[in-house]
């Protein structure tokens, strides 16, 4: 099999499935929620958190 951008995206999704990570996430959400803020601030709260994961993820590699 050559690997090809198909075959490497559905490679990349399938391994992205992480319950590890759908939990932390689950978790998180539930936080959030419970943290009784207006709308605005638990979006603000919510992208610094995506925004801090997606740079980790971009520094390790």
């Amino acid at each position: 099999m050559s690997l090809t951008l198909p075959v490497i995206t559905t490679a990349a999704l399938i391994d992205s499935v992480n319950p590890c990570a759908i939990s932390v996430l689950l978790l998180t959400i539930g936080f959030l929620l419970s943290l009784e803020k207006s709308r605005r601030e638990i979006l603000s709260i919510a992208g610094l958190y995506i925004l801090g994961i997606f740079v980790t993820y971009i520094l390790i590699g």
